[in-house]
């Protein structure tokens, strides 16, 4: 089962542990340069100017939201330790185009972290999952005894971002922000 889980977690780029090198260093690339899509920033190399619409961007020194610079900081240092070296000089790739599209439905935007733990068959009460860090985002999804969580972002003033599945076997795959303190006592196994 662990490994089950472990498949699916590097076929959506979670982590080098799960993925490999490159998958996680696309996650970190993507998601640290949509803050700064989203602070209007023009793109100049190939892959972000395609990657990134510069029709709405307004400077080439972006100033990013002060909630954010912490996290821009803190994935750069972690492309840095990971080795993370993403050729911007071409086109996407599919990956990195579906990482672009699995984060424009947040409001806030999760931060990847090196390790996680994920909670194989939660045995909690249901919750909403949000598309931002709080309560007044838009519910995207909804988390049910027996998924499978997996806890790979850094958690953001008391919320998870979480990616719950119904397991390897292409159940339910929802995502988002949770406001659940998921104690390990409430998971039938553990990985991580």
């Amino acid at each position: 089962m662990r490994t089950a889980l472990l498949s699916v977690a590097a076929a959506i780029g979670l982590g080098p542990a799960a993925a490999g090198a490159s998958p996680f260093c696309d996650l970190l690339w993507v998601t640290r340069n949509a803050i700064f899509d989203r602070a209007g920033y023009c793109f100049a190399s190939p892959l972000g100017r395609a990657l990134f619409d510069n029709a709405d961007c307004t400077q080439t020194r972006p100033v990013v939201p002060a909630a954010d610079a912490p996290s821009v900081a803190r994935m750069t240092a972690l492309e840095a330790r990971a080795g993370c070296r993403v050729d911007t000089r071409g086109p996407p790739t599919s990956g990195q185009r579906a990482i672009l599209a699995r984060l424009a439905r947040f409001a806030d935007l999760p931060e990847p972290e090196e390790r996680g733990w994920a909670c194989i068959g939660y045995l909690g009460a249901p919750f909403d999952l949000r598309a931002g860090a709080t309560t007044a985002s838009a519910t995207v999804g909804r988390v049910v005894p027996g998924q499978s969580l997996v806890f790979n972002y850094r958690a953001r003033d008391g919320w998870h971002y979480i990616i719950a599945t119904g397991g390897p076997d292409g159940g339910t795959y929802e995502e988002g922000w949770g406001q659940a303190d998921i104690a390990r006592g409430l998971c039938r196994g553990e990985a991580g």
